[in-house]
């Protein structure tokens, strides 16, 4: 009893294997309340060229183990014992995938769950719940557009998940298309998303979130911070005309010009145009003027759901 009691008196660990950066949460949870203590975040982009080859490079497999090597040292430094870790689009679809898990987990000694895309959307919405549970009512879509993958979900009037779409459509993923490829992409994206929201009786009244490290992004540019704060970014509210005047002036830019914007992570400045166009895609598709943007998400939900058990 009470080695079962100091046990879930400890530190509880989360880590994110996203398909352009590797996240890791440490905190203390109660309850539904979370209370961080450790957050680290390293660009790996796991799946830079999955698209064309179908598989990891041996690049961002060597560079995704160097990561997690330091996330453990994190990991012990906090005397955690309990972590739980999610692989999502990238993991999902290479054919390698089970090669880098099996080293991955070997490294972590904890366990390594791949997430389906509806798994990752569930996951997620509890994320942004409890970080915005007194700043937003219901009904609302919850988007987060990754590296790899899109998440859809709809919460109606009530507070339920009604429903969840994952697309293959993330900012790294586009940012590799050629413009025929991206065109038919975002066709694609639109009709998907025409398609989910259509039925949905309450979605004219419906406000959007959006979670993840593209939405992070753009409310700090938005805000032309010099560097990352959380307490500004979450639950601001980038404007739709606000995002289309950004992302005209991020796609004006060259590649190493956005790499130099204060506050962006490495290798943001690549992909952050094909991130700001897919939200665009979306607002327009749904006829929200903007989107309510949460630094919380699937890490949050990943570190709140270990509770469960």
């Amino acid at each position: 009893m009470e080695a079962t009691a100091k046990k879930r008196s400890l530190p509880r660990g989360a880590i994110d294997l996203g398909s352009n950066s590797f996240r890791l949460l440490i905190g203390s949870v109660a309850g539904k309340a979370l209370t961080p203590l450790a957050k680290k975040l390293v660009t790996v982009r796991l799946a830079g060229g999955l698209d064309r080859s179908g598989a990891l490079s041996p690049s961002a497999i060597r560079t995704g183990l160097e990561t997690l090597r330091t996330f453990r040292t994190h990991l012990d430094r906090h005397n955690v014992e309990d972590c739980y870790c999610c692989g999502t689009q990238a993991l999902r679809v290479a054919i390698n995938s089970s090669e880098f898990v099996a080293k991955a987990t070997a490294i972590l000694n904890c366990k390594i769950d791949v997430i389906s895309g509806m798994r990752e959307a569930e996951l997620s919405c509890y994320g942004v719940f409890a970080g915005l549970r007194n700043k937003i009512s219901p009904p609302v879509f919850i988007v987060d557009v990754g590296g790899g993958s899109t998440e859809v979900s709809y919460i109606d009037q009530s507070g339920t998940l009604q429903k969840s779409l994952s697309l293959p459509a993330g900012a790294v993923a586009f940012t590799e298309k050629d413009s025929q490829a991206t065109r038919e992409a975002f066709v694609l994206l639109h009709g998907r998303i025409a398609d989910f929201i259509a039925g949905i009786p309450d979605r004219q009244s419906a406000s959007l979130i959006s979670t993840g490290g593209t939405a992070t992004t753009i409310a700090m540019l938005d805000q032309q911070l010099d560097r990352y704060d959380e307490q500004q970014v979450h639950g601001f509210t980038v404007q739709r005309k606000a995002l289309d005047k950004l992302t005209a002036e991020l796609s004006a830019l060259s590649v190493a010009n956005r790499t130099l914007l204060p506050g962006l992570e490495a290798g943001r400045g690549e992909i952050i145009v094909s991130g700001c166009k897919i939200y665009q895609e979306i607002i327009a598709t749904i006829g929200v003027d903007g989107m309510i943007v949460s630094d919380w998400g699937l890490l949050e939900g990943i570190l709140l759901d270990g509770t469960k058990s």
